[in-house]
């Protein structure tokens, strides 16, 4: 069976609450969009809320996570590809960021580099 091609992105609200702010847990569902909130509220207590989060997964992304058609997860803190996303969501922001900065502020070689 081949990895699933369409990952959406669910971002649970759960009835803990930190300094009185509810916490999030962001899921993973290998369905169809329209599927993914009402498959990931069966996964869910009850009580805890569930939206599509807007964040598209890119099919380099959605390869990393190896999912099958079907499979829903938790993200984790410390799951190894929930943190190469973020590694490589995290670079590509740096590029960009580079990329738009005045040249007074970009990296130039030391001295002892030239």
């Amino acid at each position: 069976m081949a990895f699933a091609s369409d990952i959406q992105l669910v971002r649970v609200t759960t009835d803990v609450m930190v300094d009185g702010i509810a916490t999030k847990k962001l899921w993973a569902a290998a369905v169809p969009r329209q599927l993914a909130v009402g498959i990931v509220l069966d996964a869910i207590p009850g009580g805890w809320t569930a939206a599509l989060s807007k964040k598209r997964l890119t099919p380099r992304e959605m390869a990393l996570l190896k999912m099958r058609p079907g499979d829903m997860r938790e993200w984790k803190k410390g799951d190894p590809t929930a943190s190469a996303l973020w590694t490589d969501k995290r670079q590509a922001a740096l590029r960009e960021t580079a990329g738009k900065l005045p040249s007074a502020f970009k990296a130039k070689p030391c001295a002892h580099q030239k």
